[in-house]
């Protein structure tokens, strides 16, 4: 009698898909979405308000009125790119150009101005590969992003975004 032998965590997998990670995000332009919310939602601003060296000279404070024009501008960039999803690449096109447009005309407090340029920047760049695509066209918009995000250091702008977001959060909270 032979005995049958079975295999409890075996799991065939077809050729060319990988396990763990749902179709959807197996693709780098779910990943960049990803991170392009991270940067507004500041997801990881404890982190990064850890590295502020000891020995930074104090800030100048910022009026009122900068809050309260730059909070503004950060939630309507964020808005922007809550609205972004990688299955309709118009809807990222839409949130890269309109995240640009928020923080634009802004005059950022003086203490997070360097990091507040940096995201910018970012936003603006991608905008403006992204900009002159049609609409309707999801491959032209997809190659405009890979191409605009290649020469960009997310990383580095999310730690700057995570800046901005505890900074709002903290001293512009009054």
């Amino acid at each position: 009698m032979k005995r049958a032998t079975t295999r409890r965590f075996a799991v065939r997998v077809p050729r060319g898909r990988r396990l763990a990670v749902p179709r959807m995000l197996d693709r780098r332009l779910a990943l960049v979405t990803v991170a392009g919310a991270a940067l507004v939602a500041g997801l990881g601003a404890g982190a990064a308000g850890d590295r502020v060296p000891e020995a930074a000279p104090e800030p100048v404070a910022a009026t009122p009125e900068q809050c309260a024009a730059a909070q503004v501008a950060w939630t309507e960039s964020a808005a922007r790119q809550v609205t972004m999803d990688a299955e309709d690449p118009a809807t990222l096109r839409a949130g890269f150009v309109g995240a640009s447009r928020a923080l634009a005309d802004v005059a950022p407090p003086a203490a997070v101005a360097a990091d507040w340029t940096a995201v910018r920047s970012f936003f603006d760049t991608v905008a403006q590969a992204v900009a002159p695509v049609d609409p309707a066209d999801a491959d032209g918009i997809v190659a405009a992003v890979d191409t605009a995000l290649a020469g960009l250091d997310t990383g580095a702008v999310t730690a700057a975004s995570a800046r901005v977001t505890q900074f709002l959060h903290t001293d512009c909270a009054g």
